[in-house]
């Protein structure tokens, strides 16, 4: 039995028990609420916190950036990125640099099939957010969307030894 001074005359008494429940109560939520902003506190990590040291280029930069956030990318990015299904579902297809985990495509599907074209392409220069993007598309089993790591200011297609750019409607490029 814990014994605490009370304001007034008198005290108050407290069993372990109900100190017990409190701190079992009090664990609960702090772990319901950290749960719950996983996805937030480790965006806050790697883009406030996290340092960017080492990175040679471009590319290693991206990826040491993401490489720790790329699961919980889209969870974060939803109140960032305003007006994405409104603009997917005015177009039958659209030029988006930086395809990174392939959301978008995923969420074209809803108004326009991915399954009905021949091919799409995402290109993007982020390895784990690509990575993201392959496990996303082998579960919906798209084949004919195809994923390249590439650096889009230089960016060429190449199928069967020529360069190639989609020409028809049947074919989407997310960049």
């Amino acid at each position: 039995m814990l014994t605490f001074p009370a304001f007034s005359s008198g005290s108050i008494q407290i069993s372990s028990n109900q100190v017990a429940s409190a701190v079992v109560l009090v664990t609960c939520l702090v772990l319901l609420v950290v749960s719950r902003l996983t996805p937030q506190l480790t965006f806050i990590w790697y883009c406030f916190v996290r340092p960017l040291t080492g990175a040679k280029d471009q590319k290693a930069r991206l990826d040491k950036f993401y490489e720790g956030q790329a699961d919980v990318y889209n969870a974060t990015r939803r109140g960032l990125l305003r007006g994405r299904k409104t603009m997917l579902n005015l177009s039958a297809g659209h030029l988006h640099i930086g395809g990174g985990t392939g959301h978008n495509i995923e969420l074209m599907d809803q108004f326009l099939p991915i399954s009905s074209f021949d091919a799409g392409y995402l290109i993007d220069l982020c390895e784990p957010l690509l990575q993201v993007a392959r496990k996303r598309f082998a579960q919906r089993g798209w084949t004919n969307v195809h994923i390249l790591c590439q650096d889009a200011s230089d960016f060429v297609l190449f199928l069967n030894g020529k360069t190639h750019l989609p020409s028809t409607r049947k074919e989407v490029l997310v960049l």
